[in-house]
């Protein structure tokens, strides 16, 4: 029997780490705005029953608007960010259906979530109750103190860089 899952997508950074003039869901890749792409993948995944959006109180009527000519389908809601995306996913969280036995999150910002990362997160936090999606660090990282002074190299054989998505179990998430 499979999950009924929820999806978040906090979508509401500035950008200004990316540099970009333009909201960070509304930077255009290939002629559309970042956020599409992600949602398109969410919408089209047979793993996810509803979806979650938060942007910024200015850009909710504009997301709206790329829901409806990109024909996403399963955005339940379009909310306001929080001032964090802990905030985000919290203000879309407190609408999730208690039903969803599942919530996955994805940033708006990653594009490209493959169908097969949807499906193990879902598949594994039913399993688990939790799964975060995350690629070996290969860089190298070293430790150092106030003074700037490298005190060490650390071992990356256990370093691992977290991504979206990253998928809970309904209760696990509200804890």
């Amino acid at each position: 029997m499979r999950h009924k899952v929820a999806a978040i997508v906090p979508a509401a950074g500035s950008g200004k780490r990316l540099g970009a003039k333009e909201k960070k869901p509304f930077v255009l890749l290939a002629g559309k705005p970042l956020i599409t792409y992600a949602l398109k993948a969410l919408d089209s995944s047979k793993y996810i029953d509803q979806i979650y959006v938060a942007t910024d109180p200015d850009s909710i009527g504009r997301l709206k608007d790329i829901i409806g000519k990109y024909g996403i389908r399963k955005v339940v809601k379009v909310v306001t960010g929080g001032k964090t995306r802990f905030g985000s996913v919290k203000n879309c969280f407190d609408l999730v259906d208690p039903l969803c036995e599942i919530v996955l999150i994805h940033d708006g910002a990653r594009p490209f979530p493959g169908d097969s990362d949807i499906m193990n997160s879902v598949l594994l936090a039913g399993k688990f109750g939790g799964c975060v999606t995350a690629i070996p660090m290969t860089d190298t990282v070293k430790l150092a103190g106030k003074d700037l002074f490298v005190k060490k190299t650390v071992d990356r054989s256990s370093l691992w860089r977290a991504q979206t998505p990253q998928a809970f179990r309904y209760g696990i998430l509200k804890k």
